[in-house]
């Protein structure tokens, strides 16, 4: 598996602070006064580095994993399918990922997929029962 490309990598390639390359790279670098011509330099590199934010540490730093857990009754049943490709449509629209269960109308394992989907710290739930 190849090495993930860090912010640590690109301001090596760069020559510049892992400081100023995270203000760019989280559109702050007005607030950090660095120059368009660098601020640019940083981006092209990211790009061609192949640079993906950790979302892990962005959720760690923001409070939000822009995640939530879908639990349905039965994910089998055509009602409840039908339900989350809506579900799904509408989170992506506001760059929001599910996590889908099933229950099968069982309230332990609803539980037991709660808290599962709780230690995942996911932002919220929307819940389906039978």
């Amino acid at each position: 598996m190849k090495k993930k490309v860090s912010i640590k990598d690109i301001a090596q390639t760069v020559g510049v602070s892992t400081a100023l390359v995270s203000y760019v790279l989280n559109n702050k670098e007005k607030e950090a006064r660095v120059g368009k011509e660098i601020a640019q330099v940083i981006r092209d590199t990211a790009v061609e580095m192949g640079y993906q934010p950790n979302q892990i540490a962005k959720s760690l730093k923001t409070g939000k994993s822009h995640t939530f857990g879908l639990i349905v009754a039965d994910i089998s049943n055509p009602f409840f399918a039908n339900l989350a490709r809506n579900v799904e449509d509408e989170a992506k629209k506001f760059n929001y990922t599910v996590i889908f269960a099933s229950a099968d109308e069982n309230a332990e394992k609803s539980q037991n997929l709660i808290n599962i989907l709780t230690e995942r710290q996911v932002d919220g739930f929307i819940i389906a029962p039978s």
